[in-house]
């Protein structure tokens, strides 16, 4: 009688498959978290615009038309017109003219000047990388046309800073928008 032979991973064989996938992992892990942090912030970026978006047409339903609103102090412009119109996990307009959303978002009215309204978000609140373009972006609101420059009565997303080149790309980094370092006075040197 002929006995089959069976063949079998020896020991090393197996440790030397496990230290292979765990090279590739090692490899591919950092890539797939800077992927995934990309897609979550381009889509969190995109929310805090609509956030803002519809807490500017119930405050209208609320106050009329934006037109006649008071953007001079932007504690009036966070406690009168934003916080209302937001579900929120915390009110500061009081303290520092900011609030902090359910979904862990803290906008900041940064600066009124009586046409128009900054707000700054943190997408995703305190929590790193909190760089501009990244995690930070800047809104604006505008009550009347700012001589071409603005539409009257619109939120949009602010020229420098990254949230407009990434509304242009329909909310999605390119690897050359991600790699762009935004400072204060660079505007919109990164391009798509």
């Amino acid at each position: 009688m002929m006995f089959n032979k069976k063949s079998a991973m020896t020991y090393i064989e197996l440790v030397m498959v496990i230290a292979v996938i765990g090279t590739v992992a090692a490899v591919a892990l950092p890539t797939l978290k800077r992927h995934s942090q990309k897609t979550e912030f381009a889509a969190l970026a995109k929310k805090a615009y609509m956030d803002i978006e519809d807490a500017m047409d119930n405050a209208t339903l609320t106050e009329g038309p934006m037109s006649n609103w008071d953007f001079s102090s932007n504690t009036t412009f966070c406690s009168k017109y934003l916080a209302p119109n937001l579900t929120l996990a915390k009110n500061n307009c009081a303290a520092n003219n900011s609030v902090s959303t359910r979904s862990l978002m803290t906008m900041t009215v940064a600066e009124c000047n009586g046409s128009l309204c900054h707000v700054h978000v943190d997408v995703n609140g305190q929590q790193a990388p909190n760089l501009v373009g990244k995690d930070n972006f800047e809104f604006q609101v505008n009550r009347v046309d700012n001589g071409g420059l603005n539409k009257a009565e619109t939120v949009q997303p602010a020229s420098h800073g990254g949230a407009d080149l990434l509304r242009r790309n329909g909310w999605k980094y390119t690897d050359k928008l991600w790699r762009c370092v935004w400072t204060s006075g660079n505007t919109n040197k990164c391009g798509l």
